[in-house]
């Protein structure tokens, strides 16, 4: 009569047993590179300003953003397989315990971040407005909108935090039909990003909206719903992961070619809709439109594939293992470090101008010197105690 409630078990219990699960090293590969893949979309926009609307360079520039902008999906879609690796097995989600640590490993960095991007801005905007009420107005509107710099990105993974417990029971629930599940993701995938790129638009500057729908579409880019495939994606994975690991395995020249011709397809994509559909350089290179979806999930499978030969081979390459497992393991770091780094170097890129297509050789040298400098200060940052968990880390 005064049992304990099953809701209040399933909150509370760490589950029976805790399972050790192997490390994944393929996933401190697919960090490390995507993160790169991250610095590189900045600096490839920052350079691309410099370079004249239809130009050979300008065409260079955007054509590499197309098919760079796979990183943030990507990203998460490894949040997604990496939670439920860990926590799919378990007899019950261990709700309270995975808020509590989940929360306290972002929630200080959202907070900490978006206060030092709020200074930091005041350090080059001209008449800055430095009372603390509108020191506070600034942080706090960064806080609701998740728009200072790429903090967007932190949001999302909390309201993911937030639903994590739901979508364990989903897919326990719905085990015999995970695959028509991911199917239907998917398909719902595109048509978000259908809406996005052709209806949002219109709808943003039609008067006739309520007022809370304007709010609202203002959301699209910090809302878990617009990335809902790659959490659910990156879920099924990890519960079919021996499977799915073994099949990439046996197929790397299958992945190998699937990624070259789907390269050559948002190329051609690029070409049609720009000199065929006559659409803005803006519009193409834009991350939520359809023909990012299945392109990010082949970039996606080819990284873990890449991953799971290097996690193989490592023993035999130590140089190599040691940059992977350094910059994977300070890649969340160098996501909020890079910011000021890319700060820097841009105004170095101002007093040192060279003409086009002069000025594109310093881009290698950019990305490498914001990726290694970024990489370095996360690492420090993450061995101080207290000051760790503004990088995602616990001392």
């Amino acid at each position: 009569m005064f049992g304990v409630h099953p809701v209040f078990t399933w909150l509370t219990t760490m589950g029976v047993t805790k399972l050790g699960r192997p490390h994944l090293y393929e996933i401190d590969l697919m960090r490390s590179c995507v993160i790169l893949g991250v610095v590189c979309v900045h600096l490839t926009s920052y350079f691309s300003q410099f370079a004249q609307p239809l130009s050979g360079s300008r065409t260079a520039l955007d054509m590499s953003l197309v098919v760079l902008h796979y990183t943030r999906e990507v990203f998460m879609f490894i949040t997604g397989l990496v939670l439920f690796y860990t926590y799919y097995d378990r007899p019950h989600p261990p709700v309270l315990s995975f808020w509590q640590k989940r929360f306290k490993l972002i929630v200080i960095p959202y907070l900490a971040w978006n206060m030092i991007y709020v200074l930091f801005e005041g350090t080059y905007i001209r008449h800055f407005a430095w009372s603390v009420a509108d020191v506070w107005t600034m942080f706090w509107m960064g806080v609701v909108k998740g728009n200072l710099f790429f903090l967007y990105y932190l949001l999302v993974t909390m309201q993911f935090y937030i639903v994590f417990p739901l979508l364990w029971k989903l897919l326990k629930r719905f085990e015999q039909q995970q695959i028509p599940i991911v199917v239907a993701s998917f398909v719902l995938q595109l048509l978000l990003m259908a809406t996005e790129e052709y209806l949002v638009p219109r709808w943003q500057s039609s008067p006739a909206l309520p007022t809370w729908v304007h709010v609202f579409l203002g959301y699209e880019d910090s809302f878990v719903l617009s990335y809902q495939f790659w959490f659910i994606a990156g879920a099924i994975a990890a519960v079919h992961y021996t499977a799915v690991k073994a099949w990439l395995r046996t197929h790397t020249r299958v992945v190998r070619w699937v990624l070259v011709c789907a390269i050559l397809g948002a190329w051609s994509w690029f070409v049609i809709a720009r000199w065929g559909l006559h659409q803005s350089e803006a519009d193409l290179i834009t991350v939520l439109q359809p023909v990012m979806v299945p392109y990010s999930l082949i970039v996606g499978g080819a990284f873990l594939t890449l991953g799971i030969i290097w996690s193989e081979r490592r023993a035999g390459v130590p140089v190599w293992t040691k940059l992977i497992q350094f910059f994977g393991g300070a890649s969340f770091g160098i996501f909020l470090i890079h910011p000021l780094a890319l700060h820097f170097v841009e105004q170095l890129g101002y007093r040192w101008y060279f003409p086009m297509p002069l000025h594109l050789f310093e881009l290698p040298l950019s990305i490498a010197a914001v990726y290694v400098s970024s990489g370095i200060v996360a690492h420090w940052v993450g061995k101080v105690p207290v000051l760790s968990y503004i990088v995602g880390k616990k001392v």
